[in-house]
């Protein structure tokens, strides 16, 4: 997809420098530029925020490419059969900051005004936050009410129905259901107790989805957005999955602190230049392994520089 587009911009490198900082150091794309000076990667040394804007529109133009390419990666990667697909339809909000990137990248005001496209995402009419604000005061009574049925009034005041809450005792633990399935009483039961797995799946994917803060008000930009930090997921869900494949049971955010001790050094001697790398901390060399990769070597001879560098880049 890349090799097929006409522009200037490399896509890889900047799709990866984005979905790279979203992971560790979350930021606006401006913020996410001056991170990429603190990472020892050459190919990202000609690359500017105005870069990592045009990435984002890229993505959305290869969008409908990207994401099945996605998915026969991650299936192949794990192999994985698909027989059911399960669908979330919850919402997900993600509040526009203000101080808009993409206004500051086109030398507009920060956010959207008369003429220009508003933040996507729901919208409230004073009718609907209404509604809500009933649905919730209903909620509290229905609570209220549910305790009604173990109180009874006396000449004293209210009293505990010791006989009401006896018998709702003898149901504790046991539910009833109803279904126009044919499967029979075992086979319903199962499937019902596992919809709790289904559902903490969910709140696991979502946790993930950091979404927030966005620092774009154009549609566009904040769908690209979105796709970095589904790129983001799915590296994490990789990262995970090839750990536990190891038999470790290691914290996720202990893992990347670990990492992120990782530096890299730049040594010029006697004209030659040398990159070296600190030790290994913690569970860091074991992220290498899940991922089949060698450690950097301790000491590297870096090839001569050009004749009219640009700038040098030294970090983790």
């Amino acid at each position: 997809m890349v090799e097929n587009s006409s522009a200037q911009t490399d896509f890889e490198e900047a799709v990866f420098a984005m979905t790279l900082g979203r992971l560790l150091d979350p930021a606006s794309k401006l913020g996410t530029s001056q991170w990429m000076r603190t990472i020892h990667r050459p190919q990202w040394e000609e690359l500017d925020p105005h870069h990592l804007y045009r990435t984002l529109d890229f993505l959305m133009d290869r969008k409908p490419e990207i994401e099945p390419a996605l998915y026969a990666r991650v299936r192949d990667l794990f192999n994985l059969k698909l027989d059911l697909v399960l669908w979330d339809t919850t919402c997900r909000g993600a509040p526009v900051h203000r101080g808009s990137e993409d206004a500051a990248a086109q030398g507009g005001g920060g956010g959207p005004g008369p003429g220009r496209p508003r933040p996507a995402g729901p919208e409230r009419s004073p009718g609907q936050a209404a509604g809500e604000a009933g649905r919730r005061r209903g909620q509290t009574a229905d609570r209220q009410g549910a305790y009604r049925r173990y109180l009874k009034v006396s000449r004293t005041g209210l009293e505990i129905d010791e006989t009401s809450a006896e018998d709702e005792a003898r149901l504790d633990g046991k539910y009833v259901l109803r279904t126009n399935s044919s499967l029979d009483s075992e086979e319903v039961a199962t499937a019902y107790k596992s919809l709790w797995q289904v559902e903490r799946a969910f709140r696991e994917l979502k946790s993930g989805l950091d979404l927030r803060p966005v620092y774009h008000w154009t549609e566009r930009r904040i769908r690209g957005h979105v796709m970095v930090c589904f790129f983001v997921l799915v590296l994490e869900m990789v990262l995970r999955r090839k750990i536990a494949a190891l038999g470790e049971d290691l914290p996720y955010d202990e893992l990347l602190s670990d990492l992120s001790q990782l530096k890299a050094v730049d040594i010029r001697l006697d004209g030659t230049r040398y990159l070296a790398r600190t030790q290994l901390v913690g569970h860091a060399e074991l992220a290498f392994r899940a991922v089949g990769m060698r450690p950097p070597l301790h000491i590297t001879k870096m090839p001569p520089a050009p004749a009219n560098p640009k700038r040098e880049c030294s970090g983790t």
